[in-house]
C-alpha cells in the first residue's frame, strides 16, 4: 500500500520494466486522488494588522448520504472573532452538495499565523490548516550593513571583532522589527544564494 497526499488532484504515475531477454517496456497512467468529504479555507495571501475579514470555509460532501456537521474554528491568540455565532457552527449538507460558512475575524498580531478549521460529520470528518501572513500597518524601513571578517590577527594573537549598532525608533510598531544576520564563506556563496532565488520551479 502507498499513501498519497490528500490533495484533490490527478497525478501521473510512470513505470518501466525490463525482461531477462533484454526487452524493455513502460507505461504512464493517471492516478486520481480524491476525498468523498473535505473542507477548504479561502484566505487572502496576507492581512494587514487590524484588518477585518470574513473568510468562507467550503464544505464538499460527495458522499451518497447527507451529513450533519459541526464546523469549528480553532481559537488563536493572533485574531479576534467578531461573529456573534461563535467558533462553532452546525449545519446539514445534502449528498453531492457543496456549501460554506463564514467566520469574521480581526487580525491583531504580526507574523506568520496559523488558522485551523475542523469539520465533524455524522459519517466522515476533516480538518484543514492554513498559514496567513499578517503584516504591520505602517511604512517599511530597511537598513543594510555589510563588512568583512578576515580571521585572527596573528600579531595580536586575538580574533578581530566587528560591531554594528542598529537603532530601532521608539515609536516603531511592536513585534514588527526584524534583524537578519548572514555570514558567507566566500563571494560565490552570496552569488549562488541570489541565483537560487531567481531559478526555481513554478508553484501555486
Amino acid at each position: 500500500a502507498v499513501n498519497f497526499a490528500d490533495s484533490i488532484t490527478t497525478s501521473r504515475l510512470s513505470a518501466s520494466a525490463n525482461a531477462r531477454s533484454g526487452a524493455l517496456g513502460g507505461a504512464t497512467v493517471p492516478l486520481r486522488v480524491f476525498q468523498d468529504f473535505f473542507v477548504d479555507i479561502d484566505l487572502p495571501v496576507s492581512l494587514t494588522q487590524s484588518d477585518e475579514v470574513a473568510f468562507p470555509v467550503a464544505i464538499y460532501n460527495y458522499l451518497k448520504e447527507p451529513q450533519k456537521l459541526k464546523v469549528e474554528l480553532q481559537e488563536e491568540s493572533w485574531f479576534q472573532l467578531l461573529d456573534k455565532e461563535g467558533l462553532t457552527r452546525t449545519l446539514n449538507v445534502n449528498p453531492g452538495d457543496v456549501t460554506s460558512v463564514k467566520f469574521r475575524i480581526k487580525a491583531n498580531k504580526i507574523g506568520y499565523q496559523p488558522l485551523t478549521v475542523k469539520a465533524y460529520g455524522s459519517k466522515k470528518s476533516d480538518a484543514v490548516k492554513r498559514v496567513v501572513e499578517v503584516v504591520p500597518n505602517g511604512q517599511k524601513n530597511e537598513k543594510v550593513v555589510s563588512d568583512r571578517l578576515s580571521g585572527a590577527d596573528q600579531k595580536a594573537g586575538a580574533s578581530q571583532k566587528f560591531k554594528h549598532t542598529i537603532d530601532i525608533p521608539a515609536d516603531a510598531i511592536p513585534d514588527a522589527s526584524k534583524l537578519i544576520v548572514r555570514i558567507y564563506p566566500g563571494v560565490m556563496a552570496q552569488v549562488l544564494e541570489g541565483v537560487e532565488g531567481m531559478i526555481r520551479l513554478p508553484g501555486g
